[in-house]
This record gives C-alpha cells, structure tokens and sequence, in this order.
C-alpha cells in the first residue's frame, strides 16, 4: 500500500471526526428548556395570609421573565388559578403573601417560573388555614353576694367551637362552668351566670374556647361579691384590719392596742332601718335645721350622685338604736381612731392618703405632697355634706369631690357630735372634729364584736 495514500485517509477521518464533534457540541449548547424550579415552604400565620416561598434551581438557558407561587383549593394549582409573582429574587429565592383566605380549608401551593420555553412547576404543598378561636374575657356584671354573670367576647372563626368559663378563689379548685357552642366570623358575647359563691370573697376568671386545632384562652381577671346587704337591697364589699400595734419604749416593745375590725367598703346608701321602718327623706333646710331625729338626704337632691357616694344622713340616723344593718353599727370616734393608728404607724392623720380612693375619678385635684395610695382598701370617697354655709348661714350641698365626711356614733352633748373628715387640701384623717347633729354627712358602718 501507498503510505502516503494511507497517511491522507487518516487525516481525512480525523478532519471529518473534529467537524462531527464540533457540530455536536455547537447544537448541544443551543438547546433551552423550561426552568427548574423549587417549592421551599408554606405556612400560615395568625394573621390570616399564607407565607410561601419557591426558589430558581436553573433558568433552562434563557432569561426567567416571571417566577412567583399559585394557589388554589384544587390539589394541583396552575397559573390559572390565584398566582402571585415575586417581585424580586435573593439568591434565586423569592417569597409571596396570599390574603383574603377562607378560614379552616385545604390550599395547594407549587411555585413557578417562566421563560421563553415555558412553564415549570414545583411540588405541591398542602396547608390548611387553621386557625382557634378568638376570646376575650370581660367585665363580670350582676354581682350580687353568691352570684355572678360571666362574659366573654368569642369569634369561632369559621369552626366549630365548644366555649366555657373557668373560675377560682385563691385558695380553691377550680371550676368550669359551659358556655355553649358557637360557629361563624363574627364577634358573638356569651354570658352565664355562676351561682353558689361565696359571699364576700374575691374570684378569678378566665373564658375558654376549643375547636379542632386547638384552645384559646381570654385574659384573667377578678371580681369580688359583695358581703353585705341593707333592708333596700344594696349591696356592699367589706374590707377587713386584723394586726397588733406596738411601739418601742426604751429598748421594749410595749403593746399599744389590738386591730380586729371590718368595714363596710362603700358608703351606706338605704333609706330605711334594719327593723324596716323608713328613714325620713327631709331637704327643706328650715324643717332639717330643728330636727332631732333621723333624716336623710341626697347630694343636690340627686340620686346619681348618691349610687355613687352614698346617701347624706344627720347624725341621729346612725345613733339610732334600731340601727342599720343587722350586726353592723355606726363607729365610735375610738374605732375610727385604732384604725388610724393600725394604718399609719400611731400617727392617725398620716392615714388619710391610705383610706382615700386613688385617681382623680372622684376625687378633684387631690394634694400632691400627700397623694392617695388607698392602700388600706377603705376607698374614701369625697361625698361632700349638706350644711350651713359658715359665712351666709344658708344651708347648701358644699365639697363634693373635696371632702370626705362621716358621721361617728359618739355625740359630745346634746347639740353636737364627733364626725371624721378626710380633705384633699392636706389629706389628714381628721377624727373629732365638732359639728352639729343636723347637718348631713355620710356613714360607713363597721361589723359588731
């Protein structure tokens, strides 16, 4: 054989080979796809919006010009249904919002790109929009010595929801009484009323709700029944001082006196005696001037101003020995002063400020040097009187929002007796201050023995 012949066939195979390979790979390089893309995650938040997120794996070859994620009930969600496009991408990744959701349903969730050679789609995540209740607890209303109405705003969201209410004392079990089942999206208020508590005592509260994914608690809070009842009907809270004063006399502590008393919390607001017989409503100021037995009045002749701040008496009222409230009685100027005492330490003015109730609600621009902690619970409040004015001599309503004023049950001869004053110029618990026995000022019983 011609080797040259031979040599010119191979360089022609070879010439051939690298043509073939250099076309290959030419038309290999040019080929374009679809993108790759990833669904990374979907989740659903309590403010009803669906996060999710997809990621670029791989443009296929040609510029994205669109990725974003789709939604819908159907198990396989496409372009055509809800979609919304990422508005940027960090490392190829990109995150969405869907609001306007149905509560408690199933949505399918895939992410998307696009580019010039079509569609890709991720995997499929399902996610249910579940969502539990929501509660929230209000104030208790209708209150009387052993009941109570609970009360609880609740939106089931859609499910169907079961609701109660749980209640306690300090030192007890706690009991749960239901409040019903409920389902919709609106703001419903359920209410129920607890029966059998214990009269006088201070209960916390909560509302609850449960549906299938899961139980809502509202915030706690307190209520406290009231204790006492007058002959009309009101009610009243009690407040209770139990403790032993002592001073130190040269290196020794002597006993001073001994504190077991309690209070009624309120102002006595009942127009008649404890046996039922009425107690005379008398304002005209010629006819109060001469009296000399009980008489009741109501500041500036208005009986919203007394729900508040309790009625205005003259002092025979509380001197009375039918009295007022059966086991209850008017107290001494004594008992008023071992409570000053108990409270402030043996200095009975300093007890003002911790008698007086706080905030300016009722009170109108209490003392800043002294202000009110009412951290005795006694909730002094500035009821005024009805009296002669000391420059006219006329008698008129005077210091509602100013003064404090009760009556004791101690007389100092046969025109005037001790009352017990609290002012919000100086604050001072003021005891044994004289005044005549007409004149109208509150009362604030305390409990015999």
């Amino acid at each position: 054989m011609n080797p040259n012949r031979s040599f010119g066939l191979w360089k022609a195979i070879a010439f051939l080979t690298t043509v073939f390979f250099s076309i290959f790979f030419f038309v290999s390089c040019c080929d374009l796809y679809p993108p790759t893309v990833k669904t990374v995650s979907a989740k659903f938040t309590e403010g009803f919006f669906i996060t999710a997120t997809g990621q670029i794996i791989s443009d296929g070859g040609a510029d994205v010009t669109s990725c974003g994620l789709c939604l819908s009930l159907n198990p396989m969600p496409t372009i055509s249904d809800i979609r919304k496009a990422a508005i940027s991408a960090v490392n190829s990744e990109y995150t969405v919002y869907f609001t306007g959701l149905e509560l408690c349903k199933t949505y399918y969730v895939r992410a998307y790109a696009i580019n010039s050679e079509g569609v890709a789609y991720g995997d499929v995540i399902s996610i249910v929009t579940s969502v539990t209740p929501s509660v929230k607890s209000t104030a208790v209303s209708l209150i009387t010595k052993t009941e109570a109405t609970l009360s609880a705003v609740i939106n089931s969201l859609n499910s169907d929801t079961e609701n109660w209410f749980e209640y306690w004392t300090m030192y007890g079990t706690v009991q749960r009484i239901t409040a019903g089942t409920s389902n919709g999206s609106s703001d419903v208020t359920l209410s129920v009323k607890v029966s059998g508590l214990i009269p006088g005592t201070t209960y916390s509260f909560v509302a609850k709700s449960k549906n299938e994914y899961g139980e809502t608690s509202g915030d706690t809070l307190t209520f406290e029944t009231y204790a006492v009842v007058d002959y009309d009907g009101n009610l009243y809270h009690t407040v209770s001082y139990s403790g032993t004063y002592t001073r130190d006399y040269d290196g020794q502590k002597d006993v001073i006196f001994t504190v077991n008393q309690t209070w009624l919390k309120e102002n006595f607001k009942g127009t008649h005696y404890a046996n039922g017989d009425p107690i005379p409503n008398v304002a005209n100021a010629g006819t109060w001037a001469d009296l000399t037995t009980g008489a009741y009045c109501q500041y500036n002749n208005d009986s919203k101003i007394a729900e508040v701040y309790g009625n205005l008496y003259n002092w025979y009222v509380g001197a009375d020995p039918r009295g007022l409230i059966i086991g209850w009685h008017t107290p001494t100027s004594y008992e008023f002063g071992d409570l000053g005492n108990y409270l402030a330490d043996g200095v009975t003015p300093k007890a003002g400020p911790m008698m007086m109730e706080t905030g300016t609600a009722h009170w109108i621009n209490p003392s800043p040097y002294n202000p009110p902690t009412n951290s005795s619970g006694f909730t002094a409040l500035p009821n005024g009187a009805f009296a002669q004015d000391k420059d006219t001599n006329n008698w008129v309503y005077m210091n509602l929002g100013e003064s404090a004023t009760f009556w004791t049950a101690s007389p100092i001869g046969s025109i005037n007796a001790m009352m017990v004053e609290i002012s919000r110029d100086h604050c001072w618990l003021d005891i044994g201050a004289f005044y005549h026995k007409t004149i109208y000022c509150g009362l604030r019983l305390i409990k015999n023995g």
